[in-house]
């Protein structure tokens, strides 16, 4: 029997690093913090929005 966490429905296979001047790390940083989410759904929901406004 496999312990553990139980896997996501949509996993994310991809993973991308990206280097940030100190003022875009704070600033990603406080946003996060006060909207209670991690910087990485920040990026991620930046991103969708970025993307889908192009259409």
């Amino acid at each position: 029997m496999k312990t553990g966490r139980p896997k996501a429905e949509h996993t994310k296979a991809k993973s991308v690093t990206v280097r940030l001047s100190d003022e875009l790390h704070y600033k990603l940083s406080e946003y996060a913090a006060s909207h209670e989410i991690t910087m990485t759904e920040v990026i991620q929901q930046s991103l969708k929005e970025f993307f889908f406004k192009q259409n």
